[in-house]
C-alpha cells in the first residue's frame, strides 16, 4: 500500500516522464527536418557532380559511395546519437523551472529528494517539499502550451521539406531523371547517359595502305575540342561485325600509361561534330573518341593486305561424242578455249577472297 508521500513522488515522477517524452518527439521532428534538408542538399550535389563528369563509370561509383557514406555519418551524428541520450533528471527538472518561473527553488530541490521518498525515509522538511513541488506543478502549465507550438513548428517543416522533395520528384528536372538511377542501388542497368558520343564507321575493314575517316558528334552535350585515341592490334578476335562494339578491349582511366595514342580532332564542316583523317593504313587497331569526360566504345579498325591470285586451276571439259576425258591444267598462262571443249576456270583466294568458278562458254564472268 502506497503512503501519501511514496504516491506525491511517484506523481511528481510521472510529470518528470511525461516532460521526457514531450521533448523526445520535439527532438526528433527536429532531427528529421535536420535529417531530410541534409539528404536534399547531399542529393543536390551528388547530381550535379555526376553531370559535371559527364557520369563517368569510376567517377559515379565514388560519388554513389561517398554521398552513402555522408548520409550514414549525418544520420549517425543527428538522429542516432541524440535518441539514444537519456536526459538526467535534474536536467528536466531545470527545464521545468525555465519554462515555469514559478516552479523555480522548489522542483529541483524536491527531485533530489524522491530517491529518499521512494524508500519513504525522507524527513518532514523533504516531504512537505515533494508536496510543495507537486502542488505547484498542478498550479502550472509547465510550459505545455509553448511545447506544443514548437512541435506544431517543427512537424511543419518536416512537412513542408517532405512536400519540396515530393514537387522535385514530380518536376522531374533532366539533372534528376539522369542521375537518380546511377544513385539508387541496383537501378544502375536501367541508367542512361544522355551525354554520349556516336562514332563512325565504329567497326571497319580496310585495305592496307587505305585511308579512313573517323567522325565523332557529340549527344546532349557541346565540347570545344575531341580527342581520338588509337593503339595497334597484333591480333584481330572473329566475329567482328561492322556496326558492333568491341567489348573486349578495355581502357583504363589514364589511356597513355596503357599505349594508347592521342591524336586531335578537327571540327567538322557542319560545326555539329569532329574528324580526323587516318592516312596510309598499315595497321590494324583500336580507336575510341573522348571528349571532356566522355567516351565512346572501343571500335577496331581491321586492316587487310591487298587480294591477290596464288593459284589458277584450268579444267578442260570434252563434248561427250570425242570420247576424251577432262584434262586439268595448272598454271599455264594463257587459256586456251578449243570448239570442243569448255573450260572451268579455278581460281584459289588469297586472304578474305573466296574460290572462283567459271564455265565458258554458257557462262560468262
Amino acid at each position: 500500500m502506497q503512503t501519501p508521500l511514496s504516491h506525491a513522488a511517484s506523481e511528481l515522477s510521472a510529470i518528470i516522464r511525461q516532460s521526457r517524452w514531450r521533448l523526445r518527439w520535439l527532438s526528433f521532428l527536429h532531427t528529421l527536418s535536420a535529417v531530410l534538408l541534409v539528404a536534399l542538399v547531399v542529393l543536390a550535389v551528388a547530381l550535379l557532380a555526376l553531370d559535371w563528369v559527364r557520369y563517368d563509370p569510376l567517377r559515379v561509383t565514388t560519388i554513389r559511395w561517398l554521398s552513402y557514406a555522408v548520409l550514414a555519418l549525418l544520420l549517425v551524428l543527428l538522429a542516432v546519437l541524440p535518441w539514444l541520450r537519456r536526459l538526467p533528471v535534474k536536467r528536466l527538472a531545470l527545464y521545468l523551472e525555465e519554462r515555469s518561473p514559478e516552479l523555480r527553488q522548489v522542483l529541483l530541490s524536491a527531485v533530489e529528494c524522491l530517491p529518499m521518498a521512494r524508500q519513504d525515509s525522507a524527513d518532514r522538511l523533504q516531504t512537505a517539499l515533494i508536496e510543495q513541488a507537486l502542488q505547484r506543478c498542478h498550479q502550472s502549465d509547465l510550459g505545455i502550451p509553448a511545447e506544443r507550438k514548437r512541435i506544431a513548428l517543427a512537424a511543419g517543416g518536416v512537412t513542408a521539406l517532405l512536400l519540396l522533395g515530393v514537387g522535385i520528384y514530380l518536376w522531374q528536372p533532366g539533372v534528376l531523371v539522369n542521375g537518380l538511377p546511377y544513385l539508387l542501388p541496383g537501378q544502375q542497368a536501367q541508367a542512361h547517359n544522355p551525354y554520349q558520343l556516336a562514332v563512325q564507321p565504329g567497326n571497319q575493314r580496310i585495305l592496307q595502305g587505305a585511308d579512313q575517316l573517323i567522325e565523332g558528334q557529340p549527344l546532349g552535350f557541346a565540347p570545344d575540342r575531341a580527342i581520338l585515341w588509337t593503339r595497334p592490334l597484333t591480333a584481330v578476335p572473329d566475329g567482328v561485325t561492322p556496326d558492333g562494339a568491341a567489348p573486349e578491349i578495355t581502357v583504363p582511366a589514364s589511356p597513355a600509361e596503357a599505349g594508347w595514342q592521342a591524336r586531335s580532332m578537327a571540327l567538322a564542316a557542319d560545326g555539329l561534330g569532329f574528324e580526323v583523317f587516318l592516312f596510309d593504313q598499315q595497321q590494324s587497331l583500336a580507336y575510341f573518341v573522348a571528349a571532356e569526360q566522355v567516351r565512346s566504345p572501343v571500335y577496331q579498325l581491321e586492316v587487310l593486305e591487298p587480294p591477290s591470285i596464288q593459284h589458277i586451276e584450268l579444267t578442260y571439259h570434252y563434248l561427250a561424242d570425242t570420247g576424251l576425258p577432262a584434262k586439268t591444267v595448272l598454271d599455264e598462262g594463257d587459256i586456251k578455249v578449243s570448239s570442243v571443249a569448255s573450260p572451268l576456270l579455278s581460281v584459289c583466294r588469297l586472304n578474305s577472297l573466296n574460290t572462283v568458278h567459271t564455265r565458258w562458254p554458257g557462262n560468262w564472268c
